[in-house]
């Protein structure tokens, strides 16, 4: 296994060691949290293992054993790794709530109206677009994206043979979820559209329920999942003691969208109107499906294009190769 792959895995185990002794001591050192915690993890490692996702790892998985040994452990760690750091990240963002009140949702909801002329951004996307294929919305906004997010170090390791770039990305994955999706998420605690009028009260946002059914949305598993979350929410006082998660702000799918793009801008051109096509996907959906506020994906799209323009940003400034982000950088 590279040295890449297997820093990789160990900042996930170091990583979920860390999230499991955080949410038992928030959760005033109890460990009512663990039941759920189990259930989700292995519900996880069923959809990494099954299913579509299942057809193509474990071949790819068992061809690397039998052709090329160290590739295929180099391929298991990555994978190991995100899954791990996948359930450590669902287990601290559930403990938002309980250490920062939500609080944000006003704020970026004005945003929104200043930035589409007095409309609320799924308003904007329902006049703009009132006849996509609510399936198809569903599909690439939930499972296309959820397999795109679990198979990116995948990705990355079994295609990129520069090690250097290899190593950066599985690190600009890593610090992703901890930087964005937990640090950020807290100090801008923040629900989304579809939850604001039950969290805050009042009227704001009592046409999303309506505008989602008249283009199909509440038939669809978005609405579901979404409702799903706020049942859990609701449950516990806010506890999410069985799992779910709700935090708008940073967008997670509009930043792993543009982790997608940054890596296949960078390895071809011909590939890049694929990524920047992915990313401009996901963002519209974010604010069709009433999830996100369209600040929540511009500032993580703008947050994470930055971080993987970098390199080459300080290439110009210093008119020479940046140093390697490799083994001796780490």
């Amino acid at each position: 296994m590279t040295y890449q792959a297997t820093l990789f895995l160990r900042y996930s185990v170091r990583f979920l060691a860390v999230a499991f002794a955080f949410t038992f001591v928030v959760r005033g050192f109890s460990f009512a949290f663990l039941p759920e915690f189990v259930a989700e993890s292995v519900a996880l490692s069923k959809q990494m293992t099954s299913g579509y996702m299942g057809l193509l790892l474990i071949p790819l998985l068992g061809a690397y054993f039998c052709l090329n040994r160290a590739k295929g452990l180099e391929l298991l760690g990555v994978l190991l790794g995100t899954g791990l750091l996948s359930s450590a990240f669902m287990l601290v963002k559930t403990t938002i709530p309980s250490l920062v009140p939500f609080w944000a949702d006003p704020m970026f909801a004005e945003m929104d109206l200043m930035l589409f002329g007095g409309l609320h951004g799924y308003e904007w996307a329902h006049g703009l677009t009132p006849n996509l294929s609510p399936v198809w919305v569903a599909i690439i906004y939930m499972p296309v994206w959820v397999a795109l997010m679990l198979l990116f170090p995948a990705f990355v390791v079994v295609l990129e043979r520069d090690e250097g770039r290899k190593a950066r990305y599985l690190k600009l994955y890593f610090y992703m979820w901890l930087w964005l999706g937990l640090l950020t998420a807290t100090v801008f605690s923040s629900a989304g559209p579809v939850f604001y009028d039950r969290l805050l009260g009042g009227q704001d946002f009592a046409g999303l329920p309506e505008s989602l059914a008249a283009v199909g949305l509440d038939i669809t598993g978005v609405t579901r999942l979404q409702e799903g979350l706020w049942r859990v929410y609701e449950m516990d006082g806010g506890q999410q003691l069985r799992g779910g998660g709700i935090s708008a702000f940073p967008s997670m799918h509009a930043a792993m969208a543009t982790l997608w793009a940054g890596y296949l801008v960078e390895r071809s051109r011909w590939l890049a109107p694929i990524g920047l096509s992915f990313l401009a996907v996901i963002l519209y959906l974010s604010v069709y499906t009433g999830w996100h506020y369209a600040v929540d994906g511009i500032a993580s799209a703008a947050a994470m294009g930055l971080v993987c323009a970098a390199p080459a940003i300080l290439r110009r400034f210093r008119g020479r190769d940046t140093p390697s982000f490799g083994k001796s950088a780490a």
